[in-house]
C-alpha cells in the first residue's frame, strides 16, 4: 500500500486484507485508487464519499469496485472494520466476463446489510447465511493474501490467476447471496416505469407533428422494440404507435372543432403530407371522415 504527501491516497498492486478503524480517514478524505470492500465488525460510523454519506453499523458492508474518496465523518469508540483492497484492473478482468447485472448492481448498491447468521431475515436482499459467508470470504482472503503484499512478482501468471479466481468467486457468491437478479429486475422495472412516463410526456408534447415511433425512441435513447415492451407492460398492452396515433386523433378532433380551420390547414398544421392522407388516417382510427366528425360536433 502506498501514499502521497500531497494527497492521502491508497493503492495496491496485489490483494490485501486489513483490519482497523480507518484512522487515516478520520475527518479527512482519503483517495482509494484501488477497489475496496469494507465490512463493519464493531461499533458504527458515518462515511462520506463527497456527495453521498453512508451509515454503517456492525454487519454492514460497503463496496467501491473501482475506487473512491472516503472520509470518516464520525464513528463510535468501538468502531472496527475489515477491508479487502484489490487492484482495479484485477477486479475488471475477473468481473467483466460475468454479466452486466452484477456490475450495475455493485455500482448502484454499494451498501449492504448482512443479518445475523442465526436470524431468519431476508431484508436488503440477503439471507440468514450471508453474514457468516462474508466473514468466511474475508478469513480466506487474510489466509491467502495477508495484510501486506507478499514479496513476489505481482504480474506473474500464478499470482494473476490466483487473485482472478478469488475475486471472481467472491463476486459470484455476492451475486447469489445478495439476490442480484431480483434487484436487477426491480431496477429494470423502475427504469421502465420512468421511461414510460417520459414517453407519454413526449407524446403529449410532440404528437401533433411527430408521428413515428423512431422519433420517441431516439429521444429516450432506447430501441423501438424496447419502447414497445415498455408500453405493452405499463399502458394496458398498447403499442407505442397506437398511443401516438390516439393522441394524434385527439389533436385532429380539437382542430376540427374550430370552424375557421380548413381540413387542408389542419393537415398541414399536423405535418400530414396532404389532407387526403390525414382523412384516410382519421377514418381508419375513428370510422368516420374529418368532415363527418366536424358536422357531428358543430353542425
Amino acid at each position: 500500500m502506498k501514499g502521497r504527501n500531497m494527497e492521502q491516497a491508497v493503492d495496491v498492486t496485489r490483494i490485501v486484507c486489513q483490519d482497523g478503524s480507518l484512522q487515516a480517514a478520520r475527518e479527512r478524505f482519503v483517495r482509494f485508487r484501488c477497489g475496496v470492500f469494507m465490512v463493519c465488525t464493531g461499533g458504527e460510523c458515518v462515511i462520506s464519499t463527497g456527495v453521498t454519506s453512508f451509515e454503517m453499523k456492525c454487519r454492514a458492508g460497503l463496496l467501491f469496485v473501482t475506487g473512491t474518496i472516503v472520509c470518516l465523518v464520525r464513528c463510535s469508540d468501538d468502531f472496527r472494520v475489515r477491508m479487502l483492497l484489490f487492484p482495479k484492473e484485477r477486479f475488471l478482468n475477473a468481473v467483466m466476463p460475468l454479466d452486466t447485472a452484477l456490475f450495475n448492481f455493485m455500482h448502484s448498491n454499494p451498501l449492504y446489510v448482512y443479518p445475523d447468521a442465526d436470524a431468519d431475515d431476508t431484508r436488503n436482499g440477503t439471507d440468514s447465511r450471508a453474514w457468516k459467508g462474508v466473514c468466511l470470504w474475508l478469513d480466506m482472503a487474510e489466509m491467502l493474501f495477508g495484510s501486506n503484499p507478499r514479496v513476489t512478482d505481482s504480474a506473474s501468471d500464478l499470482v494473476v490467476q490466483e487473485e482472478h479466481d478469488f475475486l471472481q468467486g467472491l463476486f459470484l457468491w455476492m451475486r447469489r447471496s445478495l439476490n442480484v437478479d431480483a434487484a436487477a429486475r426491480e431496477d429494470e422495472k423502475g427504469r421502465m416505469r420512468s421511461l414510460c412516463h417520459r414517453f407519454l410526456g413526449l407524446v403529449h408534447e410532440y404528437a401533433a407533428t411527430e408521428h413515428g415511433v423512431n422519433f420517441y425512441a431516439g429521444k429516450l435513447c432506447i430501441s423501438p422494440r424496447y419502447l414497445n415492451r415498455i408500453t405493452s407492460m405499463y399502458v394496458d398492452g398498447l403499442s407505442p404507435k397506437k398511443i401516438i396515433d390516439d393522441q394524434l386523433v385527439a389533436e385532429i378532433k380539437v382542430r376540427l372543432c374550430d370552424p375557421s380551420l380548413s381540413i387542408t390547414e389542419i393537415a398541414a398544421d399536423l405535418n400530414f403530407s396532404d389532407q387526403t392522407y390525414m382523412s384516410t388516417f382519421f377514418r381508419r382510427l375513428t370510422g368516420i371522415s374529418p368532415v363527418e366528425y366536424r358536422r357531428s360536433v358543430i353542425g
